[in-house]
């Protein structure tokens, strides 16, 4: 069971994680897609992308353990509702691999 201060966070972060989802679903239905560019005006939700990415690697990390190395599970943030929620709107959570070795 969830401590009062780790359930009002959980709630608190879902809530935030929601609202920054109407704003990616809103910046699609102006711009047609989800390729957000830094301005001054979407800072916060450039940020928002870039974390779902960074947590879906953790994700994908935790259900996929290396069998070479045994790693410690990393704190995830991301579910498998919100992954679709993210891919439905067209959001690429993983890069490419010719993007990466750029």
């Amino acid at each position: 069971m969830l401590s009062p201060t780790a359930y009002y966070t959980y709630v608190v972060f879902d809530l935030r994680w929601n609202r920054l989802v109407d704003q990616l679903r809103q910046f699609k239905a102006t711009h047609g897609h989800v390729d957000v560019h830094l301005t001054e005006d979407n800072a916060e939700l450039v940020q928002f992308v870039q974390k779902q990415r960074q947590q879906y690697q953790i994700y994908q990390h935790n259900i996929m353990p290396s069998q070479q190395t045994q790693k410690k599970k990393k704190k995830c943030t991301l579910t498998a509702e919100k992954i679709q929620i993210l891919l439905a709107l067209g959001v690429v959570l993983q890069q490419q691999q010719d993007e990466e070795e750029d």
